[in-house]
């Protein structure tokens, strides 16, 4: 893709991006899950994996990862987190992380 047509994944993009796949997603799974629920009661990954998909297929500078450990941030990443301080836990992780592809460095995240 030129780089005129890559768009940008900055934090209003990426959250109007979000409200569209999480559409998609229940318009999926409202046609070929569970006929008598909706997207809140499907799987908790049926979300994320979808959202994960969706963002990096439409800003192709990002990557993602799945149930990432917190306290794997460095000083360096964009918006440090301190799982320990911030929820109290060691062992938290975030359901979604998305990562720039280039420089590594945490775009945004879930949870």
């Amino acid at each position: 893709m030129p780089d005129a047509l890559v768009k940008t994944a900055h934090r209003s993009a990426i959250q109007l991006e979000i409200l569209e796949v999480l559409e998609r997603a229940a318009r999926m799974y409202a046609e070929q899950g569970d006929p008598n629920s909706d997207l809140r009661d499907a799987p908790e990954y049926l979300i994320n994996v979808n959202l994960a998909q969706g963002l990096v297929a439409a800003f192709p500078t990002l990557r993602f990862r799945l149930e990432h450990p917190a306290a794997m941030y460095e000083n360096s990443a964009r918006q440090t987190v301190d799982a320990r301080t911030a929820i109290g836990k060691d062992t938290a992780r975030f359901d979604v992380v998305l990562l720039n592809k280039q420089t590594g460095f945490r775009v945004t995240s879930s949870r």
